[in-house]
């Protein structure tokens, strides 16, 4: 809805307009929206109208879909590109999120109730390079092979095999993992720690490609 509201604003109903007034602030929208970060559109979100008439948001919801599929496909695959395009920029210039967060910890951020105290802190320094990821990210290959999309092709094509190969019960074992990427999906950002699961299941991947004794046994 944001979306359709920065991009088609001057097509839009009178009508419409106040609906979602009533939910979202249809005047700062051209400043809250960010195509690959929901947050500062949800956090204007009005739940107390919200949870007092849902039925007029979903309304709505649903009439603009009907008007606009293609923006609304588009914001959909736009706010996750970076679960699905390799190559897309892993220092995003619209999300702003670097590749390993270690800002979390800083004293700036006081709602994790966490000191940092390093015991090494040259090598904190050298995360922080890492973390910021502008050198690596030029570098054909490397800036792929660390891509956030790059685990979820591995699950994918783990996927992919497993169905030629008719290996019922290793399908079974890796539709879970598929099915919490898809809520990745349906989240604020695209973020590398929301991927680090499938990343440590890389040697379960691979043994399920390569295993051909597993594939031969009787299931």
């Amino acid at each position: 809805i944001a979306h359709v509201m920065v991009k088609c604003n001057p097509k839009l109903s009178t009508e419409e307009l106040e609906t979602l007034n009533g939910y979202l602030p249809v005047e700062d929208l051209v400043h809250l929206y960010n195509p690959r970060f929901v947050d500062p559109v949800k956090n204007a979100f009005d739940s107390e109208h919200f949870k007092e008439d849902k039925a007029s948001f979903f309304k709505l919801w649903f009439q603009l879909l009907a008007k606009y599929p293609k923006e609304y496909i588009t914001a959909f695959l736009d706010l996750n590109l970076p679960y699905w395009y390799i190559d897309a920029s892993t220092l995003d210039l619209y999300a702003n999120r670097m590749y390993l967060e270690t800002f979390i910890y800083s004293p700036e951020i006081t709602h994790y109730d966490v000191v940092r105290e390093s015991k090494i802190p040259w090598l904190y320094n050298k995360y922080e390079v890492f973390a910021n990821f502008a050198v690596i990210q030029k570098i054909p290959g490397i800036s792929h092979a660390l891509s956030i999309s790059l685990p979820v092709w591995v699950l994918l094509f783990t996927g992919l095999v497993l169905i030629v190969k008719e290996r019922k019960a290793y399908i079974c074992v890796i539709l879970p993992h598929i099915c919490y990427w898809l809520t990745f999906l349906l989240g604020p950002v695209s973020n590398l720690r929301y991927v680090f699961p499938i990343i440590a299941l890389y040697p379960l991947y691979l043994a399920f490609i390569v295993n051909t004794k597993a594939f031969s046994a009787t299931e």
